[in-house]
């Protein structure tokens, strides 16, 4: 990554990375702020708040550097450099849902710890989480990433994912206005986040990470957490009366839109199909899909 650097006394000190440590810090203090009207004590949102950002960072990096092995690990002459490059932000970068995992496994390990609600603390990290987001996207170009290309022409896609995940901050009232359990908003933001997510994600080109030459981690990162969000509802509502019929469907359902997606995101990289038609047909799996898991959410929520 080409980082923007910062000269301090004959220092170089790369920003992109100072920024986020920054930013990190102050999401965390303005969640333990808030957290009493969430219901939740502020050194319990502050522990959260540290597991998250720490599992977050070691996840993400992980599975960059699980997949990008080869350039991080070993030297010019194929020689294994040690574990230091694991530690080394120059040398590559950090995967989002990786990010996102370590902020869902803090909620339950902050749970034990403090004897709250995991799905009360994921409700009350939501803004936090969003806000932060939104920042981290805001400022990628100072890391040399964050662009992409659209119909032919240069956009931002940073800037693009930014604005959408500060439509879905908005949404966030109405949301938990909707929500009648602890955990439900959490589950409405995390769906509708991974969904506004896809079609940008698509756009980016600089280091994504890609497996099986044209499916990217973070697409494939963003599919299982739907699918595991779907699974789980499911389940959920399996142990209290819903029916095989209604499994079935949604499950085909999921499977349908999931489908799709994967094909018009092969179709974009692999085939000359017109552009506009592939990029409509992403947004009509999108939409599938978000109307798919939001209603089962709201199903289980009343049930």
């Amino acid at each position: 990554m080409m980082y923007e650097i910062l000269y301090v006394s004959d220092t170089d000190i790369p920003l992109y990375p100072l920024l986020m440590a920054a930013l990190a810090l102050c999401t965390i203090a303005a969640g333990m702020l808030f957290a009493p009207r969430r219901g939740m004590q502020p050194l319990h949102m502050g522990l959260y708040g540290v597991l998250a950002a720490c599992l977050g960072l070691l996840l993400g990096r992980g599975i960059h550097c699980a997949v990008c092995w080869y350039d991080i690990f070993l030297d010019e002459l194929g020689q294994l450099r040690g574990i230091a490059p694991f530690f080394d932000p120059a040398l590559g970068s950090v995967n989002i849902m990786g990010v996102v995992a370590g902020m869902l496994l803090a909620a339950p390990i902050t749970a034990a710890l403090t004897k709250q609600r995991a799905a009360s603390i994921l409700d009350a990290a939501v803004v936090p989480a969003l806000a932060l987001f939104i920042l981290a996207r805001a400022i990628e170009p100072l890391s040399g990433q964050g662009y992409g290309d659209f119909m032919g022409h240069d956009v931002c896609v940073c800037w693009v994912e930014a604005v959408l995940t500060a439509v879905l901050l908005g949404c966030v009232p109405f949301l938990r206005r909707r929500s009648r359990r602890a955990g439900t908003l959490a589950q409405y933001v995390l769906t509708l986040w991974c969904l506004v997510q896809i079609l940008p994600e698509s756009l980016r080109c600089d280091e994504a990470l890609f497996v099986l030459v044209f499916a990217r981690v973070t697409h494939l990162g963003l599919a299982f957490t739907i699918g595991i969000m779907l699974i789980r509802l499911l389940v959920q509502g399996a142990r209290q009366g819903l029916t095989a019929r209604d499994i079935t469907v949604d499950a085909l359902a999921l499977a349908a839109g999931i489908g799709l997606c994967i094909a018009t995101i092969f179709a974009l990289d692999k085939t000359n199909l017109p552009k506009l038609l592939v990029y409509a047909g992403m947004l009509l799996s999108i939409a599938e899909l978000g109307f798919i898991l939001c209603r089962r959410i709201h199903k289980e929520d009343i049930r």
